[in-house]
């Protein structure tokens, strides 16, 4: 959210907590970061073999993998030619997180990354692996770029 609205020319300041704590907590910040609330929500009205969640690591990581899996979801022919995949188009400037920021959001969000890591494993899991300091695996095995509800 920091870099979308920095390109939109509405940065938001990294350096005074409260006011990045009141944009976090603000409703309509809330809604857009539940993704637990909008899945329940997509599966009130559609059912779960319809959905698809990818996950954005896997953009970066297999990013073949989670095109095939997405063309093959909504029955469109994967010819597996894809190419320039790992070309990073429109890409955002580093970002340096404040220690107190990042401390706050792990606080506000790890119950989500649990359940999250509950129902989908894959990179859920891996996150919470990370926040947990737990070991993190050497890379061989990835994590399934989608999961299913």
């Amino acid at each position: 959210m920091y870099r979308f609205k920095e390109r939109s020319g509405r940065s938001l300041e990294l350096n005074d907590l409260e006011v990045f704590k009141k944009f976090i907590d603000s409703p309509a910040q809330q809604l857009r970061s539940d993704y637990l609330r909008t899945i329940d929500l997509f599966l009130t009205c559609f059912d779960s073999k319809q959905l698809l969640i990818g996950f954005y690591d896997a953009i970066a990581e297999q990013p073949a993998e989670l095109l095939s899996k997405v063309l093959r979801h909504i029955g469109a022919i994967d010819t597996s030619s894809h190419r320039n995949l790992h070309k990073v188009e429109n890409k955002s400037r580093p970002i340096d997180m404040p220690e107190d920021y990042r401390v706050y959001l792990e606080g506000k969000y790890c119950g989500d990354l649990e359940e999250l890591a509950r129902r989908y494993g894959g990179y859920a899991a891996r996150w919470l692996s990370c926040y947990k300091d737990a070991e993190q695996a050497d890379g061989a095995d990835q994590p399934s770029p989608i999961a299913h509800p």
